[in-house]
C-alpha cells in the first residue's frame, strides 16, 4: 500500500503535476472535460447514496452537482469552439443548449428539494428526471470521438 502510494507521489511529481495550478487556471476546454467527467461520478455515487437511503448526503451531494451544472454554463466561451468533445451545434444553437444546461441544473435543485422528504419512490424519480435530461444533450451536441 506504502509502495503504491509513494509511486503515485513519484510519477505525479516527474509528471510534472502541481497541485498550486489552479482549476481556474486551465482552459475552459478541459475544465468543462474534467467537470464532466466530475458530475459523472458524483452522480453515479448519487445512485449510491440514494440507494442506501442517506438522505442529508443526497441533499448535500445534489446541490453540489447543481452548482457543478451552473459552472458548466460558464465554461463554453466561442473561443473554445471546436475543442473537446463538444459539436459545433452547442454554439449555433446556445439559448437552446444553454435552457437544456438550466434544466439539467433544476432537475438537482428538484432532487436537493425532494431527498429531504425521505419518499424513497420520489427521490428515484428525481434522480431519473435528472440523469435523464443529462442524457438529453448527448445526442444532439456531444461526438462520440
Amino acid at each position: 500500500m506504502i509502495r503504491n502510494v509513494l509511486t503515485g507521489i513519484a510519477i505525479a511529481i516527474l509528471s510534472g503535476f502541481s497541485p498550486a495550478e489552479s482549476y481556474a487556471e486551465q482552459p475552459a476546454t478541459e475544465q468543462r472535460q474534467q467537470l464532466f467527467k466530475q458530475i459523472e461520478a458524483d452522480t453515479e455515487r448519487l445512485e449510491d447514496i440514494v440507494d442506501a437511503q442517506s438522505w442529508e448526503q443526497v441533499t448535500t451531494l445534489a446541490r453540489q452537482l447543481e452548482r457543478d451544472v451552473e459552472l458548466l454554463r460558464t465554461l463554453f466561451p466561442d473561443s473554445s469552439r471546436g475543442e473537446g468533445r463538444s459539436k459545433s451545434k452547442i454554439w449555433q444553437n446556445w439559448g437552446d443548449f444553454d435552457q437544456r444546461l438550466s434544466a439539467w441544473s433544476a432537475s438537482f435543485e428538484k432532487l436537493a428539494i425532494t431527498s429531504q422528504s425521505k419518499d424513497h419512490r420520489q427521490i428515484e424519480a428525481a434522480l431519473d428526471s435528472a440523469t435523464s435530461t443529462c442524457r438529453s444533450c448527448h445526442m444532439k451536441y456531444r461526438s462520440l470521438w
